[in-house]
């Protein structure tokens, strides 16, 4: 009984020493066993000579973690506190040997828990803590039927609801938006059809006085043609047929009403052809302008003119020669067939200019050509070259006169719709 005593009482004290035979037991089989000595040196534990160089310390610290790392198949057979101090026993070795490190508490591995422990132990407790009170929760769990939680199942859930938010939120925010885009859209609409239905009246307007002002134009120069083809003929037998012609153009074309007359263009007068300083200033630096499209390489002539529309536009043109002198086209009947050309035909006014300090008066061909398109008082500005509208003269140095002066007795369109009694339809 005195033999058995102590055995029984010392099975507490008996439990690291079995351990470690265990482990000595299991490593046995290893090509590098972990030293049974009190306090192994780093070249016990390498199983090296000090003569070892750093490439074979560092293939044999690689064997080494493989072999007593706390996770590998060898290690797994030891308690888990004394394949912590073993692991971290190799790796202070290995700083030891390397250099990195001399800490000779460190460097040596103590199997029974002696005073030189590791500094990191209390880490290591501290995991082991931890994973004691996981497993005790895991055991209450199940002893309670306590469903586990599922981070996938709820994750997913997470991310459909977060799905829908987002759904939801593009649906609130874009819906507006094209509310309100199709809303602009149709105000657009309406804004350009009624745009487009004014601008129609308003056109329709304006034809009706354009008209109605030219038709009083002709009907006023046909009259006063007959007229005065009448008064110069002394012939009567030709005399009461041109009166009947006349009155026939007065039931034909009647002079327009005052109300026509007044809504014709701002800047003309179906009556006085009158033409507004700044709109007269516009046309004489439009012709100046058009000086410098001249084509005249033999002549070294230039010369420049620009027609005023009843509409407001102003047409330039210039001299345009030719080798064969015969193709030379005069400014005058530039502008008159590029405005003719594009649909203009109703004008107010002309300017012409060129490069001789004196007022230039067209050719005979472009008169008879401005004769066709423009009415007898048409006012016409001849000006020099030297015109400046800043100068206090200004106005005197401009010549103005009307195609009636420039070709008086003219032959014109009216001229071809008068009887012949003579013969001819």
């Amino acid at each position: 009984m005195t033999l058995c005593r102590p055995l029984l009482c010392s099975t507490h004290t008996l439990t690291p020493f079995l351990h470690t035979r265990l482990a000595s037991t299991s490593s046995s089989s290893s090509p590098y066993p972990f030293p049974q000595t009190r306090d192994p040196s780093p070249w016990q534990i390498f199983h090296l000579q000090p003569s070892a160089s750093q490439s074979d310390i560092k293939a044999r610290y690689y064997a080494l973690v493989r072999l007593y790392h706390p996770d590998s198949p060898s290690a797994r057979a030891l308690p888990p506190d004394v394949a912590h101090r073993r692991f971290q026993a190799v790796r202070a070795a290995y700083d030891t040997l390397t250099g990195k490190a001399h800490h000779p508490s460190s460097s040596h591995y103590h199997p029974h828990g002696s005073a030189h422990t590791h500094d990191s132990d209390d880490l290591w407790r501290e995991l082991a803590a931890r994973r004691r009170q996981q497993e005790r929760r895991e055991a209450y769990r199940r002893a309670h039927g306590v469903p586990e939680w599922d981070a996938a199942g709820d994750d997913a859930r997470k991310d459909r609801i977060l799905f829908a938010v987002g759904c939801l939120a593009v649906v609130v925010g874009v819906a507006p938006a094209f509310a309100n885009w199709t809303e602009h859209r149709d105000a657009k609409h309406r804004l350009a059809a009624a745009n487009l239905t004014a601008a129609r009246g308003e056109a329709r307007e304006f034809a009706a006085a354009r008209r109605e002002g030219i038709r009083s134009r002709m009907h006023e120069e046909k009259v006063a043609a007959a007229r005065a083809a009448a008064a110069g003929r002394e012939d009567a037998g030709i005399k009461p047929a041109i009166d009947a012609h006349t009155r026939a153009l007065d039931l034909i074309s009647p002079p327009p009403s005052k109300l026509a007359t007044s809504i014709a263009h701002p800047i003309m007068s179906a009556s006085t052809w009158s033409i507004s300083y700044p709109d007269k200033q516009k046309l004489i630096s439009a012709a100046i302008a058009a000086k410098d499209g001249s084509y005249s390489p033999y002549s070294k002539f230039r010369v420049g003119a620009a027609l005023l529309s009843a509409d407001g536009q102003i047409i330039k043109g210039a001299n345009i020669e030719n080798a064969s002198y015969g193709g030379t086209i005069c400014a005058e009947r530039t502008a008159l067939v590029k405005a003719v050309s594009e649909g203009t035909k109703s004008f107010v006014g002309l300017a012409v200019t060129s490069d001789v300090d004196d007022a230039i008066s067209p050719c005979g061909i472009c008169r008879q050509v401005i004769r066709e398109f423009c009415a007898l008082s048409m006012p016409i500005y001849l000006v020099p070259s030297s015109y400046s509208p800043n100068a206090s003269n200004a106005d005197e140095r401009v010549l103005e006169t009307t195609i009636d002066k420039l070709l008086p007795h003219s032959f014109g369109p009216e001229h071809l719709e008068l009887p012949r009694p003579g013969g001819g339809k």
